[in-house]
């Protein structure tokens, strides 16, 4: 199950907190945190989670979409394996509309619409979502070209990606990508901090296989899983696979598309 979170604000930002917290049916923390394992925090400039428990070593957390590089030759490069997996040619101007169907902290969200693409992205985590929607408002201050190409759902994407009449936006999409939660490695390993709190948030991944079967309905024109370099294909016999240096992208082509 996902971590028990209520959200507060600092001195002056607690009305903001609560408004947020009414309108995502997280709980407002009023009093003692006792029975939740993390709080968001409303900051004035920032929507931070804070983990509770200090022995864990989790400093506060605040998605920076920033951070990822959007905009040197190589980060716009269209050799990139996702880049190659989407479709994206040198010299070609097609740019599909994507459905991210996994958000999580949005850096494939955030690459993928610097290089052109248009991008619904859906976070069923209302936790995670509200964070990712306050990294998309700063980086909008300095990327604001990028961020428009965005379009921020909070829900759960199999229901989404099975009754597109309910958002217009979806119907036309070219590329549904899916980042489910990476399997364990066959060898221990120390957890990555990032990652395991991302599983703290989201809960076990334990429906991949409906999202791939709505998914492959969905796309007009393929279906990109990411990958690790270790695990097995979500699904059998990708028709492409495009490798980097720690994970892949295995592309799907459904029925419907190779009937054209």
């Amino acid at each position: 199950m996902p971590s028990a979170i209520a959200i507060t604000g600092e001195p002056g930002h607690e009305a903001e907190a609560e408004a947020l917290g009414a309108e995502h049916d997280i709980p407002f923390l009023e009093g003692d945190s006792a029975g939740y394992e993390a709080l968001l925090v409303a900051c004035g400039d920032r929507l931070e989670l804070r983990w509770l428990d200090e022995s864990a070593g989790f400093k506060p957390l605040a998605i920076d979409l920033t951070a990822i590089d959007a905009t040197s030759p190589r980060g716009r490069s269209l050799k990139q394996p996702i880049a190659r997996a989407m479709g994206l040619r040198k010299g070609e101007p097609y740019r599909p509309r994507v459905f991210d169907a996994t958000a999580g902290y949005g850096q494939d969200t955030w690459l993928l619409a610097s290089l052109g693409c248009r991008v619904t992205a859906v976070e069923r985590s209302p936790a995670l979502a509200l964070l990712l929607r306050d990294a998309m408002r700063r980086a909008a201050a300095t990327e604001p070209e990028i961020a428009s190409r965005i379009t921020l759902r909070i829900g759960d994407s199999t229901r989404l990606l099975e009754a597109p009449g309910v958002h217009p936006e979806i119907r036309g999409i070219d590329v549904v990508y899916l980042d489910p939660m990476f399997p364990p490695k066959r060898k221990a390993a120390k957890p990555n901090k990032q990652m395991w709190l991302l599983s703290q948030l989201i809960g076990p991944d334990t429906d991949s296989d409906t999202l791939l079967a709505a998914a492959m309905k969905a796309a007009n024109r393929r279906v990109v899983v990411k990958r690790p370099l270790h695990a097995e294909p979500l699904a059998p016999d990708p028709v492409a696979v495009h490798r980097g240096k720690s994970h892949r992208f295995d592309v799907y082509v459904p029925k419907a598309a190779n009937s054209e």
